[in-house]
Order: C-alpha cells, then sequence, then structure tokens
C-alpha cells in the first residue's frame, strides 16, 4: 500500500505528461517531482510524524496536485474556473499546510527535549536534568536573595527488596515512591531521581520552616497495593536551606543535605533531619 501511493503519485503526472498538452514543461514537472517528496515523506512518516506534520503534507500535497494540473491545457479552464478555489487550494491551502508542519515539527522537538530530560521508570526528571534546572533557580535566588532548599530522600533497605521480591516489584516501589513525592511536594517544587533509590528535590524560594513541612508530609506511611510483597515502604529524608551564593549553590545544598541523610540512616533511618539540626557545623 504504502508503495501504491508512491507510485500513483509519479504515475498520475506521467500520464498527463505523454497524454495532454503541457504548457510549461518546466513547472508542471517541478511540481510533479514535489507531489512525489511529499507523499513519499507522508508514506514512511506516518508511524513516526505528528497529526498536524501529516495533515500539512497533505495540504501540500493537494497544491501541488492543483498547480501542476494548471500546466495541463486541457484542465487549466477547469482547475482555474473558480476563484474561490484557485485562491483557496493554491494560496491558503499552502500557508496553512506549512503552518501545520512547522506546528508539529515544533512539538516533536519539544517532546524529544522533554524526553531527554525524564527518567522513563518513575516520570521524574533525570540527575542531568535537575542540575541544568537547578542552576536556574538558583540564578534567579540569587537575583531576588530568596532561600532555597533542598531534600534527599532514599528508600530504606532497597536492595533488600530487590534480593527478596525480585527487580520487577523493585521497580514497583520506585514508581509508587515517586508518585508519592509527587503528591506531597508543591508546584514548583523539582523532583528527579537522583540514582538508584535515590530522589532529590529542589525548593525555590523556601525557609527551613517551609521545607521541615515539606519533609514531613513526605514522611507520611506509602500505600504499596502490590500483591505477594507484604512489606512497609520508608524513607530516610535529609534536608537543608542555603542562603543565595554567588557560586557553587548546588553543590552546597547537596552536600549539607546529604550529611542529613547520612544522620537518619546512621540512627536507624526511616526519619528525617535538617542540616540546621545537627549538632556540628561543616
Amino acid at each position: 500500500m504504502n508503495y501504491l501511493l508512491i507510485a500513483i503519485s509519479a504515475l498520475f503526472p506521467a500520464f498527463l505528461y505523454l497524454s495532454f498538452q503541457i504548457l510549461d514543461k518546466t513547472d508542471f514537472l517541478l511540481e510533479a517531482a514535489s507531489l512525489i517528496l511529499l507523499t513519499t515523506i507522508y508514506v514512511f512518516g506516518r508511524t513516526t510524524l505528528a497529526c498536524t506534520v501529516k495533515l500539512g503534507l497533505v495540504s501540500l500535497m493537494v497544491c501541488k496536485t492543483h498547480e501542476f494540473l494548471e500546466e495541463v491545457s486541457e484542465f487549466k479552464s477547469l482547475v482555474n474556473g473558480n476563484v474561490v478555489v484557485d485562491v483557496f487550494v493554491g494560496d491558503v491551502l499552502a500557508l496553512l499546510g506549512l503552518a501545520l508542519i512547522a506546528y508539529g515539527i515544533h512539538n516533536m522537538f519539544r517532546r524529544q527535549r522533554r524526553m531527554a530530560e525524564i527518567e522513563p521508570l518513575t516520570n521524574t526528571f533525570n540527575k542531568r536534568a535537575i542540575e541544568q534546572l537547578s542552576k536556574k533557580e538558583l540564578d534567579r535566588s540569587l537575583r531576588y536573595l530568596t532561600d532555597t532548599s533542598m531534600i534527599l530522600v532514599d528508600i530504606d533497605h532497597f536492595k533488600k527488596v530487590n534480593d527478596e521480591y525480585g527487580h520487577q516489584v523493585g521497580d514497583r516501589v520506585l514508581v509508587l515512591v515517586a508518585e508519592h513525592l509527587r503528591k506531597q511536594i508543591r508546584g514548583y517544587d523539582l523532583l528527579a531521581r537522583w540514582g538508584g533509590d535515590e530522589f532529590i528535590i529542589l525548593c525555590p524560594n523556601t525557609s527551613p520552616t517551609e521545607v521541615e513541612e515539606v519533609m514531613t508530609r513526605l514522611q507520611k506511611s506509602i500505600p504499596l497495593p502490590i500483591e505477594a510483597a507484604p512489606f512497609d515502604v520508608t524513607l530516610s529524608i535529609g534536608g537543608t536551606t542555603v542562603a543565595p551564593l554567588a557560586e557553587n549553590q548546588f553543590e552546597r545544598l547537596f552536600f549539607q543535605a546529604d550529611k542529613a541523610l547520612y544522620k537518619v540512616k546512621n540512627n536507624g533511618r526511616n526519619n528525617r533531619c535538617h542540616f540546621h539540626d545537627l549538632s556540628y557545623d561543616i
């Protein structure tokens, strides 16, 4: 079927060229070649192209057909008999087709860029994306002189879950934890899977008191609707808050949040700690 459409797009103008008088052979052949090219792109891109791009291609294919028919003397009076149709097919439809293709390509690039930022299992930002987005937020905090907080979340005994119940259950736990975290944080907080069973949350314009409230919500119990896996999922959470600095702010946030997380894990896990609550300064 695919090759049939391409063959038709090539045979139809060839039939016209051989059977009728062509007014301008150069224009006719150029428009016919354009139709074949557009048809080929449409046929082989049908499964991957966005609907708007496909509609745009169809619009241009109609335009090209109309244009090479204008060069056939026997059809010229027919295709040019209606000014409204001529303007619509020759001009409006061509502009619409180009606009649809441009819009569709823009959306495809935007989706690809978005997919490059997303960790596919948990549908959260990946490590590279959170570092880039954090830089933008930290630059903004420097301009407006606002505090920024960071939270690190670690799933307790996650290796044991994988070892005893398998990686399929482990993956399900990761998805459930990501959903839980997403529901508990605020709309402008940034959530990412940092790696393994660890998640990172950047909280722009957030004071120590406010981030404590976020951490408290994260500590809530996590529902686990997984058959044949009767265990509780608990989280170790470390957080910190820093005032705006000129440089290395992300590194400082991560260092402090990691220290707070280490204290929780070293003291039995399933708890939370803010770096400012530690009994020593680093």
